[in-house]
C-alpha cells in the first residue's frame, strides 16, 4: 500500500468514525426547510464518504472506484440506520433518511465523474443528480415506510433473485440451457469477427456519427440508470403509487445484479479495450488495470436489464420497440467509441437481458397467497389472503 493510498484510508477512517459518532449520539433539534434539512443533512454527508471512498480505489480504475465509492458510502449509511434502531433510544431506522443517503452517494460520484469528462459531453450526468433533491424532499416526508423492513424485504429479493440468476441458465426442464448455448454461440462468433467489425465501425466514423455516439454513451450510463430507479422508486413510494414503486425495485434490482456481474466478469477477464491495445485476445486476469475491463460492456448490460424490465412492465408494442432501440444503439455507440469490442457487447447484452428476465419474472411469480393472522370476534384464526 503506497502513501497515497494510507492517506486516504486514514482519511476515510476518521470520517466514517466521526459519523458514527454524531450518528449514535442524541439527536439535534430538527431544524424545517423546503427539502428537509435532515435529509439534506444525510446527503451531504454520504456525498462526501463516496467522494472519500472513490479516493480509496482508484487503483480499480476510474469507472471502477466511482461505483464501489458509491456503494460503499450507501452501505455505509445503511449500516448507521439499522445502529440507530438497535443502539439508541433517541433515534430510530429511517428508510427516508438511507434514501436520502443513496442520493447524497449517487449526487457526489455523478459530480465527479462529470468532474473528470469534457463538460459539454456529460452534463447531463450532472443535471440528472441535481433532479435527484426533489426526490429527497418527498421521500422525507414519507413517515409510515419502514426502513428495516424495505431493506429486508429487498436483501431477500436480491438474494433469491442472485440465486435464480445463477441457475436460470443452466435449467433443462424449459430449455434455458439451448438458450445459453446460442448465446455463447453467438458471443464466439462474434469474437472471431472483432477486429473486423472494429475496422468496419471505425473506418465510417464523421461527425454526425460522433455526436450521436457520445449521446448513446450518455443515455447508456449505468450511474444514470441507477439514479432513474432510485428516482423512480422514491417518486412512487413518496406518491403512494406501489405500481411505480415496484417498477423502481426491478429497475434497481436488474440494474444491481446486471452491474455486479458485469463487474465480475470484467475483472476475472482483464480483456484490453480495443482503444488499448490492437489484440483482442489480451486478456489479463484479476489484473485490475485501467481499460483492462472490456469484457463484457457494462453500458449494454445495464441497458437491455433496463429495457427488459421496461419492456416487461409495458402492453405498448412501440414502446417495447423503442426501450430495445435505445438500448442497441448504446451497444452500436461503444463500438463507434472504440471502448468495447463487438463480443463484449453481444455478452453485456445478453447478461442484461437475463437479469432483467430474472428480476421481472421474480416479481411475476412472487407470493401472491399467503397466511395472514386474523382476528374475529370470537377468538383468532389464519386467513389466506392474495395479491394480483
Amino acid at each position: 500500500m503506497n502513501n497515497r493510498s494510507i492517506a486516504w484510508s486514514t482519511t476515510c477512517t476518521a470520517w466514517c468514525a466521526l459519523l458514527l459518532y454524531l450518528a449514535l449520539t442524541p439527536a439535534p433539534p430538527q431544524i424545517e426547510g423546503p427539502f428537509g434539512w435532515d435529509k439534506l443533512l444525510h446527503a451531504a454527508a454520504m456525498g462526501i464518504t463516496a467522494l472519500i471512498a472513490t479516493q480509496m480505489f482508484t487503483s480499480c480504475g476510474r469507472s471502477s472506484s466511482i461505483l464501489l465509492g458509491i456503494v460503499a458510502a450507501s452501505l455505509f449509511g445503511g449500516v448507521i440506520e439499522l445502529l440507530q434502531g438497535a443502539l439508541t433510544t433517541t433515534r430510530q431506522a429511517e428508510f427516508a433518511d438511507f434514501f436520502a443517503d443513496i442520493v447524497g452517494a449517487f449526487t457526489a460520484g455523478s459530480i465527479y465523474y462529470v468532474a473528470r469528462h469534457p463538460l459539454k459531453k456529460h452534463v447531463a450526468s450532472l443535471l440528472f443528480a441535481i433532479l435527484l433533491l426533489p426526490a429527497v424532499a418527498f421521500a422525507s416526508e414519507s413517515g409510515d415506510v419502514s426502513f428495516s423492513g424495505e431493506i429486508g424485504a429487498g436483501l431477500r429479493r436480491l438474494g433469491n433473485e442472485s440465486a435464480a440468476l445463477a441457475k436460470t441458465p443452466f435449467q433443462i426442464e424449459n430449455g434455458n440451457y439451448l438458450i445459453t448455448l446460442g448465446v455463447v454461440g453467438a458471443v464466439g462468433l462474434t469474437y472471431i469477427f472483432d477486429r473486423d467489425i472494429r475496422a468496419r465501425v471505425q473506418a465510417n466514423r464523421g461527425a454526425t456519427l460522433d455526436k450521436a455516439a457520445d449521446a448513446g454513451n450518455l443515455a447508456g450510463d449505468p450511474f444514470i440508470h441507477l439514479g432513474l430507479s432510485a428516482l423512480v422508486y422514491g417518486g412512487g413510494m413518496a406518491a403512494g403509487s406501489q405500481r411505480w414503486k415496484e417498477t423502481g425495485e426491478m429497475m434497481g434490482e436488474a440494474l444491481i445484479l446486471a452491474d455486479a456481474s458485469t463487474f465480475l466478469i470484467k475483472e476475472a477477464t482483464g480483456r484490453g479495450r480495443p482503444n488499448a491495445t490492437t489484440a483482442k485476445g489480451d486478456f489479463r486476469p484479476f489484473g485490475f488495470r485501467r481499460d483492462y475491463d472490456s469484457f463484457p460492456s457494462m453500458h449494454a448490460a445495464s441497458s437491455f436489464a433496463l429495457a427488459s424490465v421496461l419492456a416487461a412492465t409495458s402492453e405498448s408494442i412501440a414502446m417495447k420497440t423503442l426501450y430495445y432501440s435505445a438500448a442497441t444503439f448504446v451497444g452500436f455507440a461503444r463500438l463507434h467509441t472504440n471502448k468495447h469490442w463487438a463480443s463484449d457487447v453481444v455478452l453485456g447484452a445478453a447478461l442484461g437481458e437475463l437479469c432483467g428476465r430474472v428480476v421481472t419474472g421474480y416479481h411475476a411469480s412472487g407470493a401472491k397467497l399467503a397466511l395472514a393472522p386474523q382476528a374475529y370476534e370470537n377468538g383468532a384464526g389464519l386467513a389466506l389472503v392474495g395479491r394480483w
